[in-house]
């Protein structure tokens, strides 16, 4: 997963700064055209990124949200300030969205790592599904999506106290760093608390396959007895 996450965090947090940097001194002062180049590159990685999927799931038409977003921004007169935080709407929205899902009947942490483990496959994603029938799943379930939101929820209401109160090339740089540290500290706790919950199934798993062996055996055994 970390291999997975690291080029997406480096070029999302890194490339926004060192694309303003350039060509900040090609434009006028003032002028907004060198932080939407420099939102421009996370963004079209982003979409690139739904097009070769071919499919627009909750992930890519947030994306294609914040694309418009940004781009409406340029459009109605570009405000700089503004730009910094329509750039990057997927997380808070799925930060949000977690927290919500909190009081529906499935946090939201369920089915993105049903996706993330089952894929479009029918039969595996059925066998997931039964693992919501185990107490600890349900409850580990929702401790993710309130971990989650609350990371995604933060790391928003921190780049709009940068946005509305630093220069625009600090706030980059500034909003790089939380970004990937948030982002890797949610990494290494995914994997951390994933292997947990993993031991802790397979241990019920075993047990439940335990008890119904016995139950079998006893089965089994009673037409002997009553012979």
């Amino acid at each position: 997963m970390l291999r997975r996450m690291l080029p997406m965090l480096i070029l999302d947090g890194l490339g926004p700064l060192v694309l303003y940097l350039a060509a900040r001194p090609r434009f006028a002062p003032g002028s907004p055209y060198p932080l939407a180049i420099a939102i421009s590159l996370p963004l079209l990685a982003n979409v690139l990124s739904v097009a070769r999927r071919r499919r627009l799931d909750t992930y890519g038409i947030l994306v294609v949200l914040s694309l418009c977003a940004s781009l409406g921004v340029v459009v109605g007169g570009g405000n700089q300030r503004l730009l910094l935080l329509t750039h990057n709407l997927v997380m808070p929205v799925m930060g949000i969205a977690c927290l919500v899902s909190l009081a529906l009947p499935k946090p939201l942490a369920f089915y993105m790592i049903r996706q993330f483990l089952t894929g479009d496959r029918p039969t595996e994603g059925r066998a997931f599904d039964g693992l919501w029938d185990y107490p600890y799943v349900r409850n580990a379930s929702r401790i993710a999506s309130a971990v989650w939101g609350v990371a995604m929820t933060a790391e928003f209401v921190l780049r709009v106290v940068f946005a509305l109160t630093l220069p625009i090339a600090l706030v980059l740089a500034l909003s790089s760093i939380v970004m990937m540290s948030i982002g890797l500290g949610l990494c290494a706790w995914n994997v951390a608390y994933g292997l947990r919950v993993v031991h802790h199934v397979r241990a019920l798993e075993e047990q439940h396959q335990g008890a119904d062996s016995s139950s079998a055996g006893r089965q089994a055994a009673s037409p002997q007895l009553v012979r």
